[in-house]
């Protein structure tokens, strides 16, 4: 036994040997797994994708021509390579091309079943199968299955991704080609153009014939994964200002929020990323930086995060009608570990391939690894995976899919279709949704026949999916592939916008803007007069305005056009109040001096007083303590101490005060003022809170307890006042709300609504539970001993350097070349116990600011 021990232990220190020649090998973090280099260069450079062929054995695209160097030595085109372990010591030594010939090739897929012999190949402009007929081991046969037409040539935001549904169609991602025009053709002809919408899934036969969208609104969907249950997954890297990156649940007519047309911050009002518009659908979970791929294994879902040096695995776990999924990471490296894709080999092993430098040009570096169980197998088919919820089920039936996600030839009846569009689960309306597309909308009554608003806002998205079908696509005879609105768009949209629910009428707005229907502008502008139009859907009016009358997304000239707008007297005054929300901090020009005068007017009288007028005057105000600007400082003090002025706009006030040198001072005057509203809200600004407030408490783990505790209603302006002023809650410290605040951790503004008010408070009570991948905090063990511990912010210093935000709010910057370990932590780097700091009417407050 101590022989077979001392064997053991001489194999393990040649790998770790081996290992170190190619770089510092990725830490494996999970006991349950053990990690090998399979390959490294020169043997194997630049990999992306990678499979298993019918025999099990290693197929691995080398990139030659991504961002290709000027006087790079490598070969002309990129290759996909066999690569092979031939003499059993666990470690490739055969490496042969069984392709080569093309340029950004992204993708590589075994064909399903039936079609195994095929291996599917993705590049950037067009999508084919090949194989060797004679044995050779040399692709001998090509089809072409997918052809994109356009001159957009950045090579990953293109075609890439690519899975087999549960019917073994060929499903494939589309990136968000920056915009540019573009034409998806099949093979039989079959097609779809598009322009600035965004990413996309498709999906066609495996032979390439009836090509048709499944889902959009993606950035660039880069992996695509099928679980045992049927579920299909992408990977969705994030736009430049809107983290974190997505796992979405894709589901048949879906719509994920982003658009191309907008920009690429991903923060303008007609995008959302999870969920926060009408009509789109929200992420399963969010990731590391730059996932490349999604892969099935083990029970659970892995992810390669090439910005974040790590795999993650994703647990999934019920949520309605859908899955979101709780996240660990098994395997983290250092800035020399790049994972793009994986492939899970026939004995149960799985293979990623690793770019390994940060730099997008090829390098000619470049290294393979393979992960296995340690003790045992693999779990396989459903072991281990959540069954379909009843949601899940419902949506699946509706959309004309069976348990096993299988396509059936019969759709429910009219009634429990149209029950479908009323239900309270976005994705149980998005399976009726999908059920009244493929129906042709035959059994959907008219918008003026239905009552229920829920109702009536799905019905739009039906007839707006029809229409881009009709508009978009076309089917293998050059027909269109959808159905025109009866009666005109434009009427249609028309009667949308006069609708009684804010949501029918968003989504109106939304359709108008995407499709720059100028016929449709003077209805916008229409309904922007209306005194009834509320503040939500002011932002989306005037963006589509500007969108409509520009064509583009100009940052800076958008600020100035609001600027402008609100301070227009002859606007009324709700629509210069939508203008000075969308602004995400003061003005530090000219027209800092005119929100200063606002903030600090006094209220009209009856009876000329308008609420509408004070809601303008106290949003200045609150624009105001986002700028430490001293005429600001100056300004806000006079108003909080200014007692004609109204209680609330004084409060808020005290707000911008708490970052102050002076500010224990200027609370603690303000705590004694006359006025009920400005007292209170100084001594909760403070930084204790009486220990009363706090006694006999529930632990932080018994929810049910809290939420009994906290079960009455909130003060939301109370609760904006703690969000970006206390000392103790610190929330405005790290996340935004509605654009303002730090973009440390993610905007919050309706996080209550959209995930649940007892989630959000879980998430207070008890922060580490769940941490987002994109919020993963680590131990940096630096070369001269030290270890830094934080969240990772960024990149500096020509990304030499690197930004880490502590618990407490300090940064240090580390030599990313001092950094020899990164331990991944079990804590958040939201602080535990913020609840100690805070009174239940705080919490209440909170929480209802949240829900807003």
């Amino acid at each position: 036994m101590r022989g077979r021990e001392g064997v053991g232990m001489l194999v393990v220190a040649c790998v770790i040997a081996s290992a170190t020649a190619w770089g510092t090998p990725p830490e494996v973090l999970d006991p349950r797994y053990g990690l090998e280099l399979f390959a490294a260069d020169p043997d194997i450079v630049t990999p992306t994708g990678c499979t298993h062929d019918a025999k099990g054995r290693l197929l691995v695209i080398e990139s030659h021509t991504h961002h290709r160097p000027e006087n790079y030595a490598g070969p002309p085109h990129d290759r996909i390579r066999l690569v092979e372990d031939t003499d059993g010591d666990g470690r490739a030594d055969s490496f042969r091309t069984f392709f080569e010939g093309t340029k950004a090739t992204m993708g590589l897929r075994r064909g399903p079943a039936g079609a195994d012999d095929w291996i599917y190949v993705a590049t950037r402009s067009g999508l084919f199968r090949i194989r060797d007929t004679d044995g050779d081991d040399i692709a001998d046969a090509r089809e072409t299955l997918l052809t994109l037409d356009t001159t957009g040539d950045y090579p990953h935001n293109g075609l890439g991704s690519m899975a087999f549904d549960a019917d073994g169609r060929l499903v494939v991602g589309l990136g968000e080609n920056l915009g540019v025009p573009y034409t998806l053709t099949a093979a039989d002809g079959s097609s779809w153009s598009g322009e600035g919408e965004g990413g996309a899934v498709f999906c066609c036969s495996a032979t390439g014939t009836n090509l048709t969208r499944i889902a959009t609104g993606f950035w660039n969907p880069f992996g695509l994964g099928l679980d045992p249950r049927g579920r299909l997954f992408t990977v969705d890297n994030d736009p430049d200002g809107r983290p974190p990156c997505r796992l979405i649940n894709v589901v048949p007519t879906g719509d994920y929020g982003y658009e191309f047309r907008y920009g690429r911050s991903g923060r303008h009002p007609l995008q959302a990323w999870d969920g926060e518009l009408p009509g789109t659908l929200p992420m399963a979970a969010g990731t590391g930086e730059a996932p490349c791929n999604v892969v099935p294994y083990d029970g659970a879902l892995w992810v390669s995060s090439w910005g974040h040096n790590r795999l993650e695995l994703f647990e999934l776990q019920p949520d309605g009608a859908a899955c979101r999924g709780l996240a660990r990471i098994p395997v983290q490296g250092d800035q020399e570990f790049r994972p793009v894709d994986m492939a899970v080999a026939p004995d149960g092993a799985l293979f990623f391939t690793d770019w390994v430098d940060r730099s997008y040009p090829v390098h000619g570096r470049g290294r393979i690894w393979r992960l296995r169980v340690q003790d045992g197998t693999p779990r396989t088919g459903t072991d281990g995976w959540a069954s379909l919820s009843a949601g899940e089920a419902s949506a699946r039936r509706l959309a004309g899919s069976d348990d096993q996600g299988r396509q059936t030839s019969d759709l429910p009846a009219a009634e429990v279709l149209r029950s479908g569009l009323r239900d309270g689960d976005p994705f149980v309306r998005q399976g009726a949704v999908a059920g009244m597309v493929a129906t042709a909308a035959a059994s959907l009554p008219t918008a003026g026949e239905i009552g229920a608003s829920r109702e009536r806002e799905s019905a739009l998205l039906v007839w707006r999916w029809l229409d881009d079908m009709s508009r978009h696509g076309r089917a293998a005879h050059d027909e269109p592939s959808g159905q025109a609105v009866p009666g005109g768009r434009e009427a249609f949209l028309r009667q949308a916008l006069g609708d009684a629910d804010d949501g029918v009428r968003f989504l109106a707005i939304r359709w108008i803007a995407d499709e720059r229907i100028i016929a449709l502008r003077p209805d916008l502008e229409r309904l922007l007069a209306e005194q009834s139009t509320s503040l939500r859907l002011m932002a989306g009016l005037l963006s589509a305005l500007d969108w409509l009358d520009e064509g583009k997304v100009d940052r800076e000239a958008s600020q100035r056009r609001l600027q402008a707008i609100w301070q227009e007297s002859s606007q009324s005054a709700a629509v210069r109040l939508a203008a000075l929300r969308m602004l995400p901090q003061a003005p530090a020009d000219e027209n800092l001096a005119a929100l200063v005068a606002l903030a600090a007017s006094q209220a009209p009288q009856p009876p000329l007083d308008d609420p509408a007028i004070e809601s303008l005057a106290g949003e200045a105000v609150r624009l105001l303590t986002t700028t430490s600007a001293a005429d600001a400082r100056s300004a806000l003090e006079s108003i909080a101490a200014d007692a004609t002025l109204p209680g609330s706009r004084r409060a808020d006030a005290l707000v911008g005060l708490t970052r102050m040198p002076d500010a224990a001072s200027l609370l603690d005057s303000a705590a004694a003022d006359r006025e009920a509203t400005v007292a209170a809200t100084a001594r909760r600004l403070r930084a204790t809170v009486p220990q009363a407030a706090t006694r006999d408490r529930p632990a932080a783990t018994d929810i049910a307890a809290w939420e009994a505790r906290l079960r009455e209603p909130g003060d939301a302006a109370a609760g904006w006042r703690i969000f970006f002023g206390s000392r103790l809650a610190r929330c405005g410290e790290c996340h935004a709300h509605a654009g303002r605040g730090a973009t440390i951790g993610p905007d919050l503004a309706g996080i209550a609504a959209r995930m649940g008010r007892r989630r959000v408070l879980e998430s207070i009570l008890q922060p580490a539970k769940e941490v987002g991948p994109m919020f993963q905090p680590y131990a940096l063990h630096l070369a001269d001993g030290r270890v830094v511990t934080g969240l990772p912010v960024g990149l500096t210093d020509g990304e030499r350097r690197e930004r880490i935000l502590a618990a407490d709010g300090t940064e240090t910057v580390v030599e990313l070349l001092s950094v020899e370990h990164r331990v991944p932590l079990a804590t958040s780097i939201m602080p535990s116990g913020l609840e100690a700091g805070l009174s239940d009417d705080d919490l209440r407050d909170l929480l209802e600011f949240l829900s807003e």
